[in-house]
């Protein structure tokens, strides 16, 4: 089992082609990371959802990786 510091976290997103969310626009992508922390990830993913909250298309989540 890995410890909480093995894993890290990233913030991905960008605008899709439509509210179902499934297929991004190209050119659109953003990937902020790596984050050792998730409260380092979650702050990221606040700063970007706050600056895009008028765009109804674009919305980022937070991945990890190695958990």
């Amino acid at each position: 089992m890995q410890t909480q510091s093995e894993v890290r976290y990233w913030v991905l997103g960008g605008e899709f082609a439509d509210s179902c969310f499934k297929q991004i626009v190209a050119g659109t992508e953003a990937v902020f990371g790596p984050f050792d922390r998730y409260e380092a990830a979650l702050a990221k993913w606040r700063e970007c959802a706050l600056a895009t909250r008028v765009h109804a298309q674009v919305r980022f989540s937070i991945a990890t990786e190695g958990g």
